[in-house]
C-alpha cells in the first residue's frame, strides 16, 4: 500500500490532470472541499484541471501512510501551494482512498484542518470577477 500512495503522489506533484485521472476507475467518486463531489473519470480529470489552472504551484509533503485494509488507506499530508492572486498557504490534509480490484481509485476524499484558506481567496477572486463584469457592461 505504502508504495502504491507514494506513486499516486508522484502523479498529484506533476500537476498534470491527465496523469492523475488515470489512477483512478471510470466511475470513481472524488470530492476535494470546497468543490461538491464529482463521480466519473472525466468529471475527475475536469475537476483536477480546472484545480490546477487555479494554481501558481501545489505540492505535498507526506506524513504518514496508515492502511485500513488491503485496499483502503488513510494517508496525512501537509500541503502548500499558492492559489493565483493569493498568498501561499500551508494546510494539513487526510486523505481517504479506497482502491478496486483493478488497483484503480474507486474513491477518494480530502479533509483540511483549514479550508478558510480556499473560502476567502476564492471569495476576494469572485467578487473582482464580478466587479470585472459589471464595468465591462
Amino acid at each position: 500500500m505504502k508504495q502504491r500512495i507514494l506513486a499516486f503522489m508522484d502523479a498529484m506533484q506533476s500537476n498534470d490532470a491527465a496523469r492523475i485521472s488515470d489512477w483512478f476507475s471510470d466511475d470513481a467518486v472524488l470530492w476535494i472541499p470546497p468543490a461538491q463531489p464529482v463521480c466519473g473519470i472525466s468529471r475527475v480529470r475536469a475537476l483536477f484541471r480546472a484545480m490546477f489552472n487555479r494554481y501558481e504551484f501545489l505540492k505535498w509533503t507526506i506524513i504518514d501512510i496508515l492502511p485500513v485494509g488491503d485496499n483502503r488507506c488513510i494517508h496525512i499530508c501537509e500541503s502548500y501551494g499558492k492559489i493565483k492572486g493569493c498568498e501561499e498557504y500551508r494546510n494539513r490534509v487526510i486523505t481517504d482512498i479506497t482502491f478496486n480490484e483493478e488497483g484503480k481509485i474507486s474513491s477518494l476524499s480530502d479533509y483540511f484542518k483549514d479550508t478558510s484558506v480556499f473560502s476567502g481567496c476564492m471569495a476576494s477572486h469572485q467578487a473582482a470577477e464580478s466587479l470585472s463584469e459589471a464595468m465591462s457592461k
